[in-house]
């Protein structure tokens, strides 16, 4: 019986020892939106790889696209090479904030609009979930969509 209440309070201390953890200012929406203009400065000049420094350069990032789920920061930047191989593809990007939702003080879900400007425009939405790290906001997970194309 002692173990097992000693367990239970080990339990609660190390549960609000983690709820403390939580407590601290949430990201302002500033540095998130300072993440938004660095990927689209670097898209602009052609620098994907610029670009994907704003992501968690691991095995566990998630990018949701038409393709379905891709895992992992290389085969990320491999689908925008293939996708996107020349400056007439990407055309120039901008984004809108829609909405961000704090999850505790280092983590956010950011809800967003985004239009690349080319000979075929395309818009689309996305969310994004985003740490912040030692290194400054990186993104977790990325789920971006096409909107559906408006008839005339």
């Amino acid at each position: 019986m002692m173990r097992r209440t000693i367990r239970v309070v080990s339990l609660l201390a190390l549960l609000l020892a983690s709820l403390g953890a939580c407590t601290g200012a949430p990201i302002p929406q500033a540095e998130l939106q300072a993440v938004l203009d660095a990927q689209r400065e670097a898209w602009n000049k052609g620098d994907l790889e610029g670009f994907m420094q704003t992501y968690e350069h691991s095995d566990e990032l998630g990018f949701v696209g038409a393709s379905g789920l891709t895992r992992g920061w290389e085969p990320t930047l491999a689908n925008y090479r293939r996708g996107y191989p020349d400056a007439e593809s990407r055309g120039r990007l901008d984004f809108e904030l829609l909405s961000v939702r704090p999850l505790g003080a280092d983590h956010a879900v950011v809800v967003g609009r985004y239009h690349l400007e080319r000979a075929e425009p395309a818009d689309g939405f996305f969310t994004l979930v985003v740490v912040r790290t030692s290194d400054g906001l990186r993104i977790l997970h990325d789920h971006s969509s096409a909107a559906a194309k408006r008839q005339p």
